[in-house]
């Protein structure tokens, strides 16, 4: 191939890459009580206050099939994640790594999995970058508990009520919180909900139901998993 032909392809290429701009990010299945303040998106991180929230982000890709891993959380609660909706069976469990060997880690499940949860430890700036950008070629979801350097949105909540308990007595039966969605040191979103309810179920409290939000609901897309 002569050198004026390779330099025409070149700029070709170089011309659909300021077109498309970053790699597409595709929309994700959001849990229904999520949807309305955020939706997610492939290759975007989402940092959390628990990881019951985790678990809320992971139910809307898992429930529709898609495969997810929890790395370095050894109190994650597998009947708890069931509860919210997380589809277990498709669940892959690393409960400790060493902090060494939690980026190799990371990057070995990014190749085959959608979806990954972590409880990072001492990330630096130049190693969040890149693992994100992995993330991002392979329309994989980061949900992180604990800080990690420039996240999308932090899902957070507050205002927790407990139903079932009187003075020294009674059973607990359900939960009631305002799950919050801040972007930098903004609040983008914030509504009540049952987490759960009597029925053990995650749901939207009628009784308040307005929220705030930029995003709307969109038809999501997953990469096939073998």
């Amino acid at each position: 191939m002569s050198s004026s032909v390779s330099a025409v392809i070149a700029d070709l290429k170089a011309q659909v890459q300021r077109m498309e701009g970053p790699a597409a990010r595709w929309p994700m299945p959001t849990h229904p009580v999520l949807s309305s303040l955020l939706q997610l998106r492939s290759g975007g991180v989402y940092q959390v206050a628990s990881p019951s929230l985790a678990m809320l982000l992971m139910a809307g890709p898992s429930s529709a099939g898609a495969w997810c891993a929890v790395v370095g959380i050894p109190q994650f609660g597998i009947e708890a994640a069931r509860a919210i909706g997380v589809r277990t069976e498709r669940v892959v469990y690393v409960p400790e790594v060493q902090t060494d060997e939690l980026f190799n880690v990371v990057a070995a499940l990014i190749e085959v999995v959608d979806v990954v949860v972590l409880a990072p430890t001492r990330v630096t700036p130049t190693q969040a970058a890149r693992l994100v950008a992995r993330m991002r070629e392979k329309h994989c979801l980061l949900a992180t508990w604990g800080a990690w350097p420039s996240a999308d949105a932090r899902l957070d909540w507050s205002h927790i009520e407990w139903r079932g308990v009187g003075l020294g007595h009674g059973n607990l039966q359900a939960r009631r919180v305002t799950l919050e969605v801040h972007r930098g040191d903004r609040r983008t979103g914030a509504k009540r909900v049952w987490f759960p309810d009597v029925n053990l179920v995650v749901r939207e409290d009628e009784q308040h139901s307005g929220s705030h939000t930029g995003e709307g609901a969109v038809v999501p897309r997953l990469r096939s998993v073998p």
